[in-house]
């Protein structure tokens, strides 16, 4: 029979075990030559991925706040309460390529992945949401790629929003291009019922 102090003994030789060979499996596979050589050589193009992404938040809010601007100048409204902006993290898109299954390569994540980039306005009335939205979406160099309306059709949740996926020009280093940014115009039920009741 095994006693209480040999079973500790042997729990912790396991646990010890078990620590090495971790540490080991670390060593060898991720801080090996090959493994940090692969980092380095696809960071530097994921970081400028990702910096276009940022930069295109950066323009997308300043395109609210423009029309936030203009609609207190021309109507006497501030039809936009707030804008909130959001990059996915690094770890959150890993999550989410390994969650669709898709290749890791730069072309496939922009490709696959629509909300990179992310821009929440937020509105106390559903009318101002819609007129909000359809001005942005008047402007030359934004594209609507998909639309996704949960104020006509909430979610079971109870969940309303309007959510916008679209493509506007990237501007960087002198160059063009196209490129797909997520920008989500919300309406939240409990602010709409607050302004109504009183």
């Amino acid at each position: 029979m095994i006693t209480r102090e040999e079973l500790k003994d042997f729990k912790e030789q396991r646990r010890n075990l078990i620590e090495r060979k971790k540490d080991e499996f670390v060593r060898n596979s991720l801080l090996s030559d090959e493994f940090l050589e692969m980092l380095e050589k696809n960071k530097k193009p994921m970081d400028l991925l990702m910096s276009y992404y940022k930069c295109a938040i950066m323009e997308i809010e300043t395109k609210f706040k423009v029309l936030n601007q203009e609609y207190s100048l021309q109507y006497d409204k501030n039809p936009i309460e707030s804008i909130k902006t959001r990059v996915k993290s690094y770890d959150s898109l890993l999550r989410k390529i390994r969650n669709k299954n898709i290749p890791l390569t730069l072309d496939s994540i922009e490709k696959n992945i629509t909300d990179i980039a992310g821009v929440r306005v937020i509105c106390s009335f559903p009318d101002d949401i819609y007129e909000i939205a359809e001005s942005f979406l008047n402007q030359d160099d934004i594209t609507l790629v998909e639309k996704k309306d949960y104020i006509e059709n909430p979610k079971p949740s109870g969940y309303r929003s309007l959510h916008l996926i679209v493509q506007g020009f990237r501007y960087q280093s002198g160059k063009t291009s196209k490129n797909g940014y997520d920008c989500t115009s919300s309406y939240f039920l409990a602010k709409y019922k607050e302004a109504c009741d009183s």
